[in-house]
């Protein structure tokens, strides 16, 4: 898949996508739901790096750019009123340990710019904890919001009530881990 950003930057191709679906309940209890495809892209990183703008030739505000103005739930914040019937697009980064989202990307402007979620998941490593090489030897960690600010007068939906924060490894917990809902 291939999506052109407004400025005409460049092309930014997300390692995977998929949608959004909101389900709404009325005052009565009735319930209807509506889905908003395409609005969160995946992309992955295999090594060190600080994921920034300027530092991937676009990709990061390309990615930015298409969710928050062009992609359907993009569209929709904008003309939603209601904050509890507003979605949400994301973007989700799937990294080694040792990356970094910088704040030029979960920093206030990024946010009130283009709306749109970031999320980081910490790929670990698990063959000292008995994982199998090949078979089970990684998993992904629990995702954080790196921009919490962002569901501000929108709804938030539980399952994206995660902790705010820096990713952590198997082996570098944090002193509070938050509960496992697992």
């Amino acid at each position: 898949m291939e999506r052109r950003d407004r400025y005409g930057s460049g092309v930014v191709i997300p390692d995977g996508v998929t949608f959004i679906r909101l389900i709404l309940i009325d005052s009565g209890g009735n319930t209807s739901s509506r889905v908003y495809r395409e609005s969160v892209f995946f992309d992955a990183k295999f090594r060190m790096t600080r994921i920034q703008f300027g530092a991937d030739r676009g990709q990061a505000l390309g990615y930015l750019d298409y969710l928050g103005n062009s992609s359907r739930a993009g569209r929709a914040a904008r003309r939603i009123t209601n904050p509890n019937e507003r979605p949400t697009p994301g973007l989700v980064y799937l990294t080694p340990s040792d990356a970094v989202v910088g704040t030029s990307i979960t920093g206030a402007t990024s946010t009130a710019t283009y709306g749109v979620a970031v999320f980081q998941h910490v790929a670990c490593d698990r063959t000292g904890q008995g994982g199998r090489i090949g078979v089970d030897d990684l998993v992904m960690g629990r995702g954080i919001i790196l921009n919490p600010m962002v569901f501000r007068n929108r709804f938030t939906p539980p399952e994206l009530n995660l902790p705010a924060g820096r990713p952590f490894t198997l082996s570098d917990p944090p002193r509070n881990p938050p509960p496992n809902p697992y």
